[in-house]
């Protein structure tokens, strides 16, 4: 299900990414992105089943999502991350077949109220994390001490 490493992966540098590509996860031409066939001088992309995707959008995107994972190549150099809508949908995403073919996780109005739900399911695995701090607690002091 998750990547898993008998060595430690390089060292990775967020510079790395450049200007990662939001795209909503029901894109039809995501695997063509994904894989480099499409945009090819991109280096990272965020496929997105949060803000991107009406509620009502969910399922399908989910169910269009581990379709195009099966089809997604190994590509170095271009990385992939999923916005999660939320931890259930994280959960959704861990389950699905060819996850491993994912960079990491964007997870958005980080703060935390969710931080133990997003990382209890995170424990153990290789997937990059990019928690998205866009909640009134950014401005908050204290709450961003105790998040640290």
């Amino acid at each position: 299900m998750t990547r898993q490493y008998t060595t430690m992966p390089e060292p990775f540098s967020p510079w790395f990414l450049g200007a990662p590509l939001y795209m909503p996860a029901h894109r039809l031409d995501l695997m063509d992105i994904a894989n480099g066939e499409k945009l090819p001088a991109l280096r990272s992309m965020i496929f997105c089943t949060e803000d991107a995707v009406s509620y009502r959008e969910i399922d399908s995107s989910l169910r269009h999502l581990g379709l195009c994972l099966q089809g997604f190549r190994d590509t170095p150099g271009r990385f992939r991350f999923i916005r999660a809508r939320n931890p259930e949908i994280l959960a959704r995403l861990l389950e699905l077949p060819g996850i491993e073919k994912i960079d990491g996780f964007v997870l958005p109005k980080f703060n935390e109220d969710v931080f133990d739900a997003y990382f209890d399911q995170l424990q153990g695995t290789t997937f990059k994390v990019m928690p998205t701090l866009e909640t009134r607690e950014v401005f908050d002091y204290t709450a961003m001490c105790a998040l640290r």
